[in-house]
């Protein structure tokens, strides 16, 4: 009986995880049907940006703004130079002084939060693309053209990382591999995160490995965790240990 009610429990606390992968977390969303569940997003949207950021930061090009927008919720990875570029080739006039003074205007109203790679030379780490999170997963739902699972995912690990106060960069070996996560602790690396949603795939398990145990290499970790739509094991490899464990779980362990 015990085990069938945990099992019972552990269904539901599953569904509820789905929803809030797909719809995120604003109270509203979920008494509404479908179709009245975007028009609140849309309302948020538009009181958030049309409203409270044009009239506090007295923007004059909503439409430049918007647009903005619109790239930055269809990009993880955003480069601020190849953004500009992207607008002044749709005919705005616009710099890169402009673009990035939008993006932190959007970071001090909570729309989203940047994440930058992680370096010790501030001048690479500024001149590097940083990734782009949205507070919650219901505009990516509802405002970008087709958020893949993966980032779904990844922006639910984010938003938590966040909301627990970690300091936290994504990083990228001089090959190329690269971890989701890497959580600081007073100057000094504590703990890497690759985020999956499916690893039962060979080549996709090899490449999350291979990138994860190049980062404990690189900052001397001998642990690190990959966080899965619903795969959980413990992989070994030359001495380094990797947690594979489910979103849902990680976000209940506070």
């Amino acid at each position: 009986e015990v085990d069938s009610a945990l099992a019972m429990k552990e269904i539901e606390i599953k569904r509820i995880f789905r929803e809030y992968l797909t719809f995120g977390g604003f109270p509203e969303i979920y008494d509404a049907e479908e179709i009245e569940r975007k028009e609140v997003i849309q309302e948020y949207f538009r009181t958030l940006v049309q409203r409270d950021l044009i009239e506090r930061f007295n923007i004059r090009e909503e439409a430049l703004l918007n647009d903005t927008v619109k790239l930055l919720l269809n990009s993880l990875t955003v480069s601020i130079s190849k953004m500009t570029k992207t607008l002044q080739s749709m005919g705005y006039r616009c710099s890169k002084n402009t673009i990035s003074n939008y993006i932190s205007y959007l970071e001090k109203s909570f729309f989203l939060f940047q994440v930058m790679y992680y370096s010790r030379n501030v001048k690479d780490q500024m001149q590097y693309p940083r990734k782009i999170y949205f507070i919650d997963n219901g505009f990516l739902k509802y405002l970008s053209l087709q958020p893949g699972e993966s980032r779904i995912l990844e922006s639910v690990v984010a938003v938590e990382l966040k909301r627990r106060g970690c300091e936290f960069f994504y990083w990228k070996s001089g090959k190329g591999e690269e971890v989701d996560f890497l959580l600081m602790d007073r100057a000094e690396a504590a703990q890497l995160i690759q985020v999956s949603v499916d690893i039962s795939r060979l080549d996709t398990r090899d490449r999350e490995v291979r990138s994860l145990i190049k980062g404990m290499k690189h900052f001397g970790l001998m642990r690190g965790l990959i966080l899965t739509y619903e795969s959980e094991e413990i992989i070994k490899h030359n001495g380094y240990e990797i947690e594979v464990k489910p979103v849902w779980k990680w976000l209940l362990e506070v």
